[in-house]
């Protein structure tokens, strides 16, 4: 029985989806027709705004953004067996644990992570990408310090196999893409460096961070950890610390008038040595012109004979724009000889003929 102003109506045991007010005037307006009914002139529409800096906000924010990626989130145990841990020093033991498999806290979400994939690719679901908010808890200088965290991880194949396109692994790259993304949707500037990876998670890792707080380390996971809980393809995570982001957490919802001009693009093929990273051109880059410079990308890589031992070629594409003046040859060309400079002196990279 729904009571709508003095008129109370029975609804039919079988419409299990009519339970308020507005669903009896949704059926009324259903039968008389929604096309019989008067629009205003004039319409008062309002949006809500969030605090940015609200963390119950921050964290349905990201979740939404993880599963809009095709992840899904995890809840697993906080107490697990201790014969996983490596540094057993560092683990908080249960005073009264139920049993072996549940005697410590976990100090870490990165085990919790493995096992789920190991778990879920034993029963033929090879494909994986989740991620997990949780606390992790260990023992440093006779103190107990309990730290939040956001981990994801990702495994198995992009898509499953078909005609119409190949089929590839997911890769280190996929996991640094969704950390990028991460950093971009809560607006932290941050830079990439090489990860500390003190715990021995990864192959190698690396980090974003700002200053010197890391804040995401990532890398691929180390073969004898996969081993151990029988997961059987290559597998990438990325732990965060999430008081660390949530202080760095700088989101905004802006509104640009979209550029009324084309952008410009220039690209160097470049010949470095070997241990040169792609973060570093990037870094020189963006050191030369923050205003008109849009986008650096790397488009292809070789290694192989014709270039001297001990180097590689990277090609690098450079995008300009002004949003409101049209850009010419003589504006650009001197930053791109500006940008050669510094990747010639610090880099010592040379331009490929």
């Amino acid at each position: 029985m729904i009571q709508v102003n003095n008129i109370e109506v029975t609804v039919p045991q079988y419409r299990i989806d009519v339970k308020r007010t507005e669903d009896v005037l949704e059926e009324v307006l259903r039968i008389y027709g929604f096309n019989k009914v008067a629009l205003p002139k004039k319409w008062h529409i309002s949006f809500p705004v969030e605090d940015g800096k609200n963390e119950e906000n921050i964290q349905r924010t990201t979740s939404e953004l993880f599963v809009s990626q095709g992840f899904n989130e995890v809840l697993n145990n906080s107490l697990r067996k201790n014969d996983l841990e490596d540094d057993k020093k560092a683990s908080v033991a249960i005073l009264n644990p139920l049993s072996k498999e549940l005697a410590t806290m976990r100090r870490s979400l990165f085990f919790g992570l493995l096992e789920t994939i190991g778990y879920n690719q034993n029963r033929q679901q090879i494909e994986q990408r989740i991620f997990e908010f949780g606390k992790s808890y260990f023992k440093a200088n006779d103190k107990y310090i309990e730290t939040r965290e956001l981990a994801f991880a990702i495994a198995g194949k992009v898509n499953d196999q078909s005609w119409q396109y190949k089929t590839r692994n997911l890769d280190f790259f996929d996991l640094k893409q969704s950390c990028e993304t991460l950093m971009n949707k809560l607006g932290i500037k941050k830079k990439l460096v090489e990860g500390a990876n003190v715990d021995e998670f990864f192959e190698r890792s690396y980090a974003f961070a700002v200053g010197k707080d890391s804040l995401i380390e990532f890398g691929q996971v180390n073969h004898a950890h996969c081993k151990n809980v029988g997961v059987k393809t290559k597998t990438f995570i990325a732990i965060a610390n999430w008081d660390l982001l949530i202080k760095y957490s700088n989101a905004k919802t802006i509104f640009k008038e979209l550029p009324k001009t084309f952008f410009v693009r220039r690209d160097f093929s470049l010949i470095l040595d070997e241990n040169v990273e792609y973060a570093s051109i990037e870094n020189e880059g963006y050191k030369a012109n923050k205003k008109l410079l849009k986008d650096i990308s790397l488009f292809d890589v070789y290694e192989g004979d014709k270039l001297p031992k001990g180097k590689k070629s990277y090609a690098v594409s450079f995008t300009f724009q002004d949003n409101d003046t049209t850009l010419q040859d003589s504006t650009i060309d001197p930053i791109m000889e500006d940008i050669r400079k510094k990747l010639e002196e610090n880099l010592g990279a040379e331009l490929r003929g």
